[in-house]
């Protein structure tokens, strides 16, 4: 049999497997590093409506904990904080499903999250969690045709938390003309080096023309 891994030098992991061992003090700790961090991205999300963000967060802490308790997390396959955003990201994608609304087609990210079904299921959620992680790796690749520049991996991290294209305009001090090409092209980059890894934008393509 393997030995069980060490989490001692990862605070975090170690956490997150008390967590899933069914300790709540632990899982309390979680919340307090990432309640701060989710409450910033959803209230851009909701344009600023702390009450919905509040719900949203609730939400959130409900659905990773349902993971957690239910050993359907896998450590091995994502972080837990990637898996907290994931979560995060496919409540606010089913909230504006309930208010038949459609998910901003200037984050590639949401995008290819709504492909992905429902935001109950633990396995899809750890499907989104591992997307998230390679759309991470292909925002940090160097050295490569589809690597971003400092300004176009600004501008997609900038519209990923939650951003318009005019107010990253007036906060990094460019027109918004300059904003909307670096888009494009980090977008570009983004699908090349997402196909490469398996992930595609096309379904996301799609079903967005079929809404218009």
């Amino acid at each position: 049999m393997p030995p069980a891994p060490n989490n001692s030098a990862d605070p975090l992991r170690a956490l997150t497997s008390r967590a899933q061992s069914g300790d709540r003090s632990a899982f309390e700790k979680l919340m307090r590093r990432f309640d701060l961090g989710l409450k910033r991205l959803l209230l851009r999300r909701t344009g600023g409506d702390a009450s919905l963000a509040e719900e949203l967060v609730h939400e959130t802490w409900i659905g990773v904990w349902q993971a957690l308790a239910t050993g359907r997390y896998d450590p091995a396959k994502a972080s837990i904080s990637t898996f907290i955003y994931a979560v995060a990201r496919k409540r606010w994608l089913q909230h504006l499903r309930r208010a038949g609304r459609a998910a901003s087609t200037t984050d590639a990210l949401d995008d290819l999250l709504s492909t992905h079904a429902d935001a109950d299921n633990p396995a899809l959620l750890l499907q989104a969690a591992e997307l998230i992680e390679a759309m991470r790796a292909c925002l940090h690749t160097e050295g490569t045709p589809n690597s971003l520049s400092d300004g176009e991996r600004s501008v997609i991290i900038g519209l990923m938390t939650g951003w318009t294209e005019r107010t990253l305009a007036a906060e990094l001090g460019v027109a918004a003309s300059t904003i909307h090409a670096r888009k494009q092209l980090a977008l570009k980059k983004l699908q090349r080096c997402m196909a490469a890894k398996g992930f595609t934008l096309s379904d996301a393509e799609r079903s967005d023309s079929q809404r218009e």
